[in-house]
């Protein structure tokens, strides 16, 4: 099963991927991705 979300934090990833972990035995990859106005948010904050 291929299953797409629109989180609006990464730091939600494990409480979704967890249960199906727990309660699904399943094998889980993540993939997270950006768009161009989080990866320009992510740049901003990087310290040089």
């Amino acid at each position: 099963m291929v299953f797409v979300l629109d989180l609006p934090s990464p730091d939600m990833i494990p409480a979704i991927a967890e249960p199906l972990f727990q309660g699904f035995d399943a094998n889980v990859e993540i993939h997270p991705a950006m768009n161009l106005d989080d990866l320009k948010k992510a740049i901003s904050n990087m310290k040089v």
